[in-house]
């Protein structure tokens, strides 16, 4: 059993360079839902949005972190 087998668990990635990493890694994980990917540089977040909608999720790219904290 993994952590995320019990319940979904929704993230928001911050930081699209080293962050697209971890997206990848956590689009692989049933239960994951990425709602948000963020990042100031407008390429590296629409990127890490186009690869999280292409595997099915319905992720949000922002540029300022605080939404991702303030969402709860």
């Amino acid at each position: 059993p993994t952590l995320f087998d019990d319940k979904p668990t929704v993230i928001g990635i911050m930081g699209c360079s080293r962050g697209r990493d971890l997206l990848r890694d956590f689009l692989k994980i049933p239960n994951v839902t990425v709602k948000y990917v963020c990042d100031p540089d407008s390429g590296r977040v629409a990127g890490a949005a186009k690869l999280a909608t292409d595997a099915g999720q319905k992720t949000e790219a922002i540029a300022d972190f605080r939404k991702i904290l303030d969402d709860k």
